[in-house]
């Protein structure tokens, strides 16, 4: 997954050093420069319950001021957002992103759309799978990357109901796993 953690970081050095043929005797792996450390903001759980995830991407999005300010305050909400194309880009629709409280702008609207920063490339192959059947793009997360607001996609398919039972089981048996562990 894309929003990962410095222990994550650490892991995957050791492996690489290992497949490599070098000895992990350094302290740490080279530190991330802080352009490329991501604080998650917001985790859409809805999305990966409701949804089978295919693919991910990331993209940037276009903010005023205000709306970034807000986003780095938390008051941003991605439950029942989704992307859709329009004209030659693709837009976030749905989202809420809350009023900063600082703002002075009478005509703020939460809820407006949001067009999303892809190459070419990715807009490209993204609304060629959305017109498959079944297949539709949600943003699973929203993160800050140095002072930029970025966007976690997911290509994804519904879940059917069996489906979501099998995972409610899974988190169960996880839980209970976790506790017996923590009792010991």
């Amino acid at each position: 997954m894309l929003w990962g953690d410095r222990n994550k970081a650490y892991r995957i050095a050791g492996l690489l050093w290992k497949k490599k043929g070098l000895q992990a005797t350094m302290a740490k792996p080279p530190s991330l420069k802080p352009a490329d450390r991501v604080k998650l903001i917001h985790k859409n759980k809805k999305a990966y319950f409701d949804y089978e995830i295919i693919e991910v991407f990331l993209a940037g999005l276009v903010l005023k001021g205000n709306e970034i300010k807000s986003i780095r305050m938390g008051n941003i909400n991605l439950k029942g957002a989704y992307i859709s194309p329009q004209g030659s880009g693709l837009v976030l629709r749905g989202a809420h992103i809350g009023r900063y409280p600082y703002d002075s702008d009478p005509a703020y609207d939460p809820f407006r759309d949001r067009p999303l920063l892809l190459s070419r490339k990715e807009i490209d192959k993204a609304t060629g799978r959305i017109r498959q059947q079944g297949i539709t793009l949600v943003p699973l997360a929203i993160g800050l990357v140095g002072r930029y607001a970025k966007l976690e996609l997911g290509l994804v398919r519904g879940k059917k109901k069996h489906d979501k039972r099998q995972s409610i089981k899974e988190k169960d048996e996880k839980r209970q796993i976790q506790r017996m562990i923590r009792s010991r």
